[in-house]
């Protein structure tokens, strides 16, 4: 997967064959998010994120992302407890969405939900 996915590492499209015996589990661990200083933002998200995160907007001219920052250094994230809890009420989703990602199939239409196994 590409380094875009920041907290990914080997994220696979769900399908039957591989996934069918397996499941979830909810926790509040949230160390995976350990070396990840800012994740991507959804503008529905401002009024909940923007208390408690700086807000920018990173990218380049045309391709412009939103984005909250969680460190001030590389590999930093300061919202992050050392037992791998939250540090603020509000989580981003991207950070909530995690096992999960959809990716862009090879013919740049169709979208795969993936998850970092």
């Amino acid at each position: 997967m590409t380094t875009q996915l920041l907290i990914y590492e080997t994220a696979v499209p769900v399908s039957s064959g591989r996934h069918s015996d397996c499941s979830v589990e909810v926790g509040a661990n949230y160390s995976f998010a350990r070396n990840v200083n800012s994740v991507p933002l959804m503008a529905v998200e401002f009024p909940s994120a923007a208390p408690e995160y700086p807000v920018v907007f990173a990218g380049a001219q045309d391709a412009l992302m939103p984005a909250v920052i969680l460190g001030v250094r590389g590999n930093e994230n300061l919202y992050l407890s050392s037992d791998g809890a939250w540090q603020a009420k509000y989580v981003p989703a991207f950070v909530r969405r995690y096992p999960f990602v959809f990716s862009t199939a090879d013919d740049g239409k169709t979208f795969m939900l993936c998850v970092d196994e």
